[in-house]
């Protein structure tokens, strides 16, 4: 069961429990746009597990590493189910350097998305990093060029292009992988 972290009144910032990975999963299930502009697949079955368990890269330096995997649920309501997990976050914090925390993963279901709740769960997540990690002072992540969608929600909600960028190969087609950042 998630442990809630942080809240608003729009959505819950919560931890994933192995017992949440089915409902985790379904996340990913129902989310096939951004597995089509990530890989050019479906969702594989084991996604969830995948992200669970994935370790964080080599540090480069002396400093440690933290993995935060990430649930997000809409704000209980009293006489309602509160267990749907509507979005996920996998992240690294203190990666590539100590003052940076890399997203791996942003995703809300389709059925959440364009009701604003992106937009919170961002402005929480900034209240999270800078409460819980406040050496961190950077917000960093990559889409392909092609994911306007993402682009557009990611700009309004405060992250900026950078010039880096690079080229990647998605389910045959060449795109370019383009970085974008967010200063805390």
């Amino acid at each position: 069961m998630a442990i809630a972290l942080y809240s608003s009144d729009r959505v819950v910032l919560a931890s994933i429990e192995a017992s949440d990975l089915p409902e985790v999963q379904r996340v990913f299930d129902e989310s096939p746009t951004f597995h089509r502009l990530v890989s050019g697949k479906v969702a594989p079955r084991d996604i969830a597990q995948r992200c669970f368990e994935k370790q964080p890269p080599a540090p480069r330096s002396a400093h440690k590493i933290f993995k935060r995997f990430l649930s997000l649920l809409p704000p209980p309501v009293p006489g309602e189910d509160h267990s749907e997990i509507i979005g996920v976050i996998d992240m690294y914090v203190g990666y590539p350097r100590y003052d940076i925390a890399t997203i791996a993963t942003l995703v809300l279901r389709e059925r959440w998305q364009r009701k604003g709740l992106g937009s919170a769960a961002a402005a929480l997540l900034t209240t999270y990093m800078k409460k819980e990690h406040p050496a961190v002072g950077w917000l960093d992540l990559a889409i392909t060029d092609d994911n306007h969608a993402a682009a557009k929600f990611l700009i309004r909600s405060g992250f900026q292009r950078t010039d880096s960028w690079q080229p990647i190969t998605v389910d045959g087609q060449q795109k370019r992988l383009v970085r974008l950042e967010m200063k805390l």
